[in-house]
């Protein structure tokens, strides 16, 4: 098994969290062999993570609260996978 980052980020308004699960960055895939390796990574990129995930809402737009985890995957998703209805992002 490998683990992925997944993004929760809570939108005023917006019945339930938006989810997504982040996949590649600068074409390197971001896949992790252990739970711990992938926390390390969040842990050491949050800035980055956080500047990603609040740019893909419009300007303005009433964040209240986001969480980052890791999450177990058995196989890879192209791109970006996003499990709301906002658009796919490949980052």
């Amino acid at each position: 098994m490998l683990y992925a980052i997944t993004i929760f980020i809570s939108v005023l308004g917006f019945p339930g969290p938006v989810v997504f699960t982040v996949d590649e960055f600068n074409d390197s895939k971001l896949r992790f062999k252990t739970e711990e390796k992938c926390r390390d990574h969040i842990e050491e990129n949050i800035m980055l993570l956080q500047a990603w995930s609040t740019s893909l809402f419009p300007p303005r737009t009433p964040i209240v609260s986001g969480a980052f985890d890791c999450t177990e995957i058995k196989e890879s998703i192209p791109g970006l996978s996003v499990s709301s209805d906002t658009l796919s992002k490949k980052i």
